[in-house]
């Protein structure tokens, strides 16, 4: 029995000091690849030869959309466009959220069901969803991982409109309308809000096309971008200049017709090495004439950046 015993102790030992090891190492190499992407976007110039688009702010390092992503995001070189996402809230004003519900301390709170003044003034806490670091099978998904845990539980505010914007500061701006059967009403405070503001430098976009439309039509903002959803929505393609395609709808075929037409095109949402990489696969060297929509700006920069000086 006691020779079971110190076997088992040894064992456990053995266990704990390999998984020590590993989780060392794992840290010290997923340090050294942050070192590297740090490096190398310092680089890169503002006039470099691709577009990255931060999604949502530089939401991998700040919550998204608030006035920290958005600023940050507005002072990397890299940094082409900021995306934005603008909602109404229940007294039709413009606040600054992806999804229309906020979880907080256990609660759930929908913005279309609260006002604006009582949205602004409070603090949320970030539920950000993510597994273990540790658990991921390369040094890229660790950090990925890594940054979403740093931004759990992480107190923030929500932000308006015109608050949003000027956190932008010169940068090209992809403002996404999150239409909610509001399509009327929303058109009509956005304009609004934006009747003091230089819009030259705001692009419009939308899941709803048909919102996007009216929308177009009613204000007279001719820089309009269509989300492509699913492949119903292509119908849409010769309405607009500027395209958004979801990764998974991208085809090479299609992407080369419109950029014949000189039309614009982003693809959303390309966030690490196994989206960049179907991007190229699918692209071939159409991959550096379209827009690049990320969580990560830093880390496809650096891949676009590396790809592009090997080709040199």
């Amino acid at each position: 029995m006691m020779k079971i015993k110190k076997l088992a102790i040894f064992f456990t030992t053995t266990l704990i000091a390999t998984c020590g090891f590993s989780i060392k190492t794992n840290n010290d190499k997923t340090n050294e690849y942050n070192k590297y992407i740090k490096s190398t976007t310092k680089k890169i110039e503002s006039d470099d030869e691709f577009l990255i688009t931060a999604h949502r702010g530089f939401s991998s390092l700040e919550i998204e959309n608030t006035k920290e992503a958005l600023s940050l995001a507005s002072k990397k070189d890299y940094i082409d466009y900021i995306e934005i996402d603008a909602r109404m809230t229940k007294d039709n004003k413009i606040v600054l959220s992806h999804d229309d519900f906020i979880i907080s301390d256990d609660s759930i709170e929908l913005i279309s069901k609260q006002n604006y003044d009582d949205l602004i003034n409070e603090s949320f806490n970030y539920q950000s969803c993510y597994i273990s670091p540790y658990l991921c099978v390369n040094k890229e998904n660790e950090l990925i991982q890594k940054r979403k845990k740093k931004l759990n539980n992480k107190e923030y505010s929500i932000i308006g409109l015109k608050e949003g914007i000027e956190a932008c500061n010169d940068k090209q701006i992809l403002l996404d309308i999150k239409f909610d059967n509001n399509v009327e009403e929303f058109t009509k405070e956005l304009q609004l809000e934006l009747q003091d503001i230089n819009t030259n430098n705001i692009t419009f976009q939308s899941l709803d096309i048909e919102g996007l439309k009216y929308f177009k039509e009613k204000t007279g903002y001719d820089n309009c971008l269509a989300l492509i959803n699913c492949k119903s929505d292509f119908k849409y393609v010769d309405d607009f200049n500027n395209i958004g395609i979801k990764l998974s709808l991208v085809n090479k075929k299609q992407i080369k017709k419109l950029l014949d037409k000189n039309k614009n095109v982003a693809i959303w949402t390309i966030n690490n090495d196994n989206d960049f990489n179907t991007v190229v696969e699918k692209l071939g060297d159409s991959y550096q004439d379209v827009i690049y929509i990320s969580d990560n700006p830093d880390i496809i920069a650096t891949k676009l950046y590396a790809k592009q000086k090997k080709k040199k």
